[in-house]
């Protein structure tokens, strides 16, 4: 799969301290309307900074509220690089001849200084592997080992940077420098919605504890429980 990565600013959050940061509301497939009567400052202010080319569409919103330690990721989707809005495969890797949705149809945002966005910018020549091979690990190794050489750069998103990005656009959360809360904020056209997805607004009120694998023989011995 051969795709530019990248990403476009389209503007910028207001800076929040981390007493308001932690008090905000997680939101699941929310509505602007569902935004701003159960949302927090920071969803509001999100979707008032949002383009009004964006808007005319109808999209949905959610934000996810995480607490980390120095060195922990978030626990939020794929570990590595990936791409949002992309269906998966019998073996829980993402399936992106068949089930992704093309264009750039999301805006996203953290909130916080803790753990920043890494974008991969630039062009990506990635292989296809068979089900049952670990993909999304083996790609995000070719994206390191294409940084290393120069040949893509990952950048450091801003904190509060609000990000058009989808199909082919791959980003990972960075490891955090230090323990805070941080929120991540991002809304999404409808049309990207899959429709077997409902609303739920207390969905990621609900906590889970996720291990993912970061090296390719962690994968091949965590495989026999990845279902459970």
């Amino acid at each position: 799969m051969r795709v530019r990565s990248g990403y476009e600013v389209v503007g910028q959050l207001p800076h929040f301290d981390e007493a308001v940061i932690r008090e905000e509301p997680n939101l699941f497939g929310a509505s602007a309307a569902d935004v701003e009567r159960h949302g927090g400052p920071i969803a509001r202010a999100f979707v008032a900074l949002l383009p009004e080319a964006f808007k005319a569409q109808p999209f949905w919103v959610r934000s996810k509220l995480q607490w980390l330690k120095a060195g922990w990721r978030t626990g939020a989707g794929p570990a590595g690089y990936h791409c949002d809005m992309v269906g998966f495969r019998a073996d829980g890797e993402q399936d992106h001849l068949n089930l992704s949705t093309p264009g750039r149809h999301t805006i996203g945002a953290a909130a916080g200084e803790v753990a920043r966005t890494v974008f991969a910018v630039g062009e990506l020549d990635l292989p296809d592997y068979a089900v049952g091979q670990p993909q999304g690990l083996l790609w995000h190794r070719a994206i390191l080992d294409a940084a290393a050489r120069a040949a893509v750069r990952e950048v450091e998103v801003p904190a509060g940077a609000m990000l058009q990005f989808g199909q082919g656009d791959f980003h990972r959360t960075g490891v955090a420098q230090r323990t805070g809360w941080r929120l991540f904020i991002r809304a999404t056209h409808r049309t990207a919605w899959k429709p077997e997805q409902t609303r739920d607004l207390e969905a990621w009120h609900r906590a889970s504890n996720l291990y993912a694998p970061t090296t390719v023989s962690e994968a091949a011995l965590f495989a026999r429980y990845a279902g459970g």
